[in-house]
């Protein structure tokens, strides 16, 4: 057999510890949907800290909430902030987790790997009630991307990089 690594089979190890085009492309999508989600949700929380700050701005928007037949009664600026907060908490708090994890995937950790799927699978269950009861078309976008980074991290070349080297094959010299 010549010298040199290994050859790669299903299931085989990275032994030069490089990361596998699939875990970079799921990264890269992590890092795409958590700084997106971070920009949105921070937009929308500093839009209700910023109403709530400006007696102006609430005046005007009670005098909107008076006004608007559709609008039922019993809905104020308070509750109007509050799913203002909400809406903008939630994609807020999925672009820190995202982002935080994209920034782990480097480390060959099992745990990385399955926090991250296990955090796209409850990602794409939200999506998922999103699309179906509040009928949401939006959230096809955000639900393809979570897809495609469950199924690029659970690809057997992705599995492989994250599962420990078999005795033999781990990077630096061999004793």
């Amino acid at each position: 057999m010549p010298p040199g690594p290994p050859p790669m089979g299903p299931g085989a190890t990275q032994p030069e510890g490089k990361m596998p085009g699939t875990v970079i492309t799921a990264r890269v999508f992590q890092f795409i949907g958590g700084i997106t989600g971070l920009l949105m949700g921070g937009v929308m929380l500093f839009a209700a800290l910023y109403i709530t700050g400006d007696d102006q701005a609430l005046r005007e928007m009670d005098a909107v909430l008076d006004q608007d037949a559709a609008v039922p009664g019993g809905i104020g600026t308070n509750e109007v902030l509050g799913g203002l907060a909400v809406a903008g908490a939630i994609p807020f708090v999925y672009g820190l987790i995202s982002t935080l994890l994209a920034s782990f995937m480097g480390k060959r950790s099992g745990i990385v790997l399955w926090g991250t799927v296990i955090f796209q699978i409850l990602a794409a269950l939200i999506l998922v009630v999103s699309l179906v009861f509040a009928m949401n078309v939006l959230a096809i976008v955000p639900l393809l991307f979570t897809v495609g980074i469950i199924i690029l991290m659970v690809v057997p070349v992705s599995r492989a990089f994250y599962s420990p080297a078999p005795q033999g094959f781990a990077p630096g010299p061999q004793y």
